[in-house]
């Protein structure tokens, strides 16, 4: 009867487990693959919708390159005095842009920049060559009543430029009327206005037979995963039933198996749990203890000074020249000197621990010497680890020096070692004790002597600019420097990095950053050239550099100068900043955004300000040989740059080979060694030539 009733419950058993596990795979199919399509689903609208933004987005700014690359050329021949108006119409004429090569290019003679009845005449009419020469109203509407020849008058009377969208004849067969999107120039140096548009039925043509390709492609995936689930559901029936009959006679067997196992696996704890405990106590041994020397790392110093309750003497012990034995010896000696050092160490100091702070630095805990015992316990402590009287063979021909150091301040004590460390090489001392005039006396002597070579250049006025070039990358022409301040002490130049900062804590830098901006501005005023001048957020609230930038703007010079506002300084008030950056702005100057990836690299800060331009910091440019990460940020922020209509300028840009790299990424300006150093004079052309390709002048 037991038998009889374990039987019936082991094939009711076997018919519950076999159905749930049917019902589960079933569902589980059914259920992945709907799941599945719906992403599918989801993902093809989110992939169409991107593929539409960014499709539109790229055939404009394809169609502004196009524009601006013309515009260029034609401003290019006029200063060097080859602009041949027919020739230029004939280029324009044959030029057809667009997904279907509907857009071209059109031109116009402006009579009147206000309008009217005959406000402007066709010079190139690709699609209706009959309407050259005849006189333009600027009152002229589109089928739907929409005045846009009014529009893009008034957006290039205030920034010379516009982009104006409205219902216009197709150069197609059936003459259709179809919304068109326009981008205009103005030249005012010859009365033109040159402008380039896109039939916006073109690239949603595009964008319809892309969506339509990817909806094909779901459908066949839809199919694909119905007749998978087919399959899987089948091999899911014949993997159940094998498996519940393997499972029964499994379960036969597991009782006395969990048993005989149960008593093992007590055993097998105890044994493992003796290893645990042996193992914790070796890495706590490895953790805490210097591996080549036996003595404690840095770790267990940690551990013991903060537990250090008596009063202590605290040494620290260096090899001098610990590089150059090991690349003369090799590493083998220079670690057999570092096991003897430390025992020796361990011999002097009596009562001292001793511990391995790093490469060949030892830190010694000792016990209480007096002050004024302290300097001859040092020298003597010296001389017993210099002494080679039972030095190994295996290096007896090395001949090594150390430097000891000491302390009884308890509070920092590694700290105020190794600032007497750096004291004692510096007086290459052998022996040194901490002092608090470490601390401040020699940074204050610097201070003053830098002052006084500050002071002394003003009066004998030896502060000038030097002008650094950076390149068009389009045009391969220098259009713009940027302006960088030296002092010139007797026969020797000192850059910013070693005078700014103690100027700026003096009453000079003021004096300093007007001598500035009075010769930079100097230096342009004859000639066509941007150049930028670098402000802190300290110069731009200061009230007397912020009205000597105003007094030296003018109609003449504002359109070119640039004001590079650095990117790593906190700003603590936006509305201050933001109200010079209008101020200037609204004189027609340009605002960047110096050494940008520098500091915290906010898209936010840049919105904020408005800026023109972003200049790339070197620490980001330097890195797109070799470092992926770099590339792709680099490629985000010329993204972004593209999408809000900043100029990027990548800095420190110091071979050719990073000239190409930028070039490539669509940078549009190029500063570094590679284009030309800072000189007192300009540079007028950079160093290499444009074809296919930048490559050196003279190869």
């Amino acid at each position: 009867m037991p038998a009889e009733f374990l039987a019936r419950t082991e094939r009711r058993l076997f018919r519950r487990i076999l159905r749930g596990f049917v019902l589960l795979i079933a569902f589980l199919a059914f259920g992945l693959s709907g799941f599945y399509s719906y992403q599918q689903l989801q993902l093809l609208k989110q992939y169409s919708n991107d593929f539409k933004d960014s499709y539109i987005d790229s055939q404009f700014v394809l169609l502004r390159e196009h524009l601006q690359r013309e515009v260029t050329i034609i401003r290019s021949e006029l200063l060097q005095g080859t602009f041949d108006p027919a020739m230029t119409l004939e280029r324009l004429r044959q030029h057809r842009i667009g997904p279907r090569l509907n857009g071209y290019f059109f031109a116009l003679e402006v009579r009147s920049m206000r309008g009217g009845p005959d406000f402007a005449r066709h010079l190139l009419l690709p699609i209706d060559p009959s309407q050259v020469g005849v006189p333009m109203d600027s009152s002229l509407l589109d089928k739907h009543g929409f005045a846009y020849r009014e529009v893009y008058l008034q957006q290039l009377r205030e920034t010379g430029t516009a982009r104006v969208t409205y219902w216009y004849e197709k150069p197609d067969v059936e003459r259709t009327i179809s919304e068109k999107t326009t981008y205009l120039v103005l030249l005012p140096e010859l009365d033109w206005i040159i402008g380039a548009g896109l039939y916006l039925d073109d690239i949603e043509e595009v964008i319809a037979s892309h969506t339509h390709q990817q909806r094909q492609r779901l459908l066949a995936s839809f199919v694909f995963s119905v007749l998978i689930t087919a399959v899987f559901i089948v091999a899911a029936l014949y993997f159940a039933w094998n498996y519940n009959l393997n499972l029964m006679s499994l379960l036969r067997s597991l009782r006395k198996q969990i048993q005989d196992r149960e008593e093992k696996l007590v055993a097998l704890n105890n044994s493992l749990q003796n290893r645990v405990d042996q193992a914790a106590v070796e890495l706590e041994r490895q953790y805490l203890v210097d591996a080549l020397t036996g003595m404690g790392n840095r770790a267990r110093l940690a551990r013991d000074l903060a537990f250090v309750r008596s009063p202590r003497t605290f040494c620290l012990v260096d090899v001098d020249g610990f590089r150059e034995i090991n690349e003369i010896f090799g590493i083998s000696s220079g670690d057999i000197l570092l096991q003897e050092l430390a025992r020796r160490i361990q011999e002097c100091c009596e009562g001292g621990v001793v511990y391995r702070f790093s490469g060949d630095n030892f830190v010694v805990l000792c016990p209480r010497v007096e002050d004024s015992a302290l300097s001859r316990y040092l020298e003597t402590l010296h001389d017993c680890l210099v002494d080679n009287s039972h030095t190994p063979p295996a290096i007896a021909d090395v001949q090594f020096n150390v430097t000891v150091v000491g302390t009884n301040e308890a509070s920092n004590p590694l700290g105020r070692l190794e600032m007497t460390m750096h004291h004692a090489k510096a007086q290459r001392r052998n022996t040194l004790c901490y002092s608090e005039e470490f601390n401040a006396v020699q940074r204050y002597r610097q201070n003053i002597a830098i002052t006084q070579k500050i002071r002394q250049a003003i009066d004998e006025d030896s502060v000038f600019p030097v002008f650094q070039p950076i390149c068009d990358l389009q045009s391969c022409e220098i259009t713009k420097y940027e302006c960088l301040m030296r002092i010139r002490h007797g026969d020797e130049v000192l850059s910013p990095g070693e005078f700014l900062s103690v100027a700026q804590r003096s009453k000079l830098y003021p004096r300093l950053v007007g001598i500035m901006l009075r010769k930079s501005f100097a230096a342009f005023a004859n000639n066509h050239y941007m150049f930028s001048i670098n402000l802190s957020y300290a110069d731009i609230v200061n009230e007397d550099i912020r009205q000597s930038i105003m007094d030296l703007l003018t109609p003449h010079n504002a359109a070119r100068v640039i004001f590079e506002i650095l990117e790593s300084e906190g700003i603590d008030n936006y509305g201050e900043v933001s109200r010079f950056i209008q101020q200037v702005k609204e004189l027609g100057c340009k605002v960047a955004i110096d050494d940008f990836g520098s500091g915290y690299s906010n898209f936010e800060h840049i919105m904020k300000l408005q800026v023109d331009y972003i200049k790339l910091d070197g620490s980001l440019v330097h890195g797109l040989r070799d470092d992926p990460r770099n590339l792709h940020i680099v490629e985000s922020i010329v993204f972004f740059a593209g999408k809000v209509g900043i100029h990027i300028v990548a800095e420190f840009v110091s071979e050719q080979e990073l000239v190409e790299i930028v070039r490539r990424l669509g940078i549009a300006y190029a500063q570094g060694y590679a284009i030309g150093r800072p000189e007192p004079e300009l540079l007028l052309q950079p160093p290499f030539e444009c074809g296919n390709g930048s490559r050196p002048l003279g190869e």
